[in-house]
């Protein structure tokens, strides 16, 4: 699998679950408790995928961009949580 699969599979693990399973729970509708959650959720992501290739020669390609791992991995976050969160904030009623 190559680093950029690996991250964006890592990224897509950690919002899934934290979409349908923690944040409903933890957070609800009130969205002081989901941004709260959402970050220690980015913060996983990070810290995984820091643990994997920090220290590693490894660039990372989105779009044409040359990254390093944690910019790949906010990028990748941030762009995969954008449909997530709005369907949950739909749900919740909260948009």
């Amino acid at each position: 699998m190559s680093p950029e699969a690996l991250v964006v599979t890592l990224n897509l693990t950690v919002l899934l679950i934290g979409y349908l399973f923690v944040f409903p729970r933890m957070a609800g509708q009130d969205l002081h408790r989901l941004l709260y959650s959402d970050m220690l959720a980015s913060l996983c992501s990070v810290l995984v995928s820091g643990s994997l290739f920090r220290g590693h020669d490894i660039t990372f390609s989105f779009l044409g961009l040359h990254l390093g791992w944690l910019g790949f991995t906010l990028l990748t976050y941030v762009c995969l949580e954008m449909p997530l969160s709005l369907w949950y904030l739909k749900k919740h009623r909260m948009l």
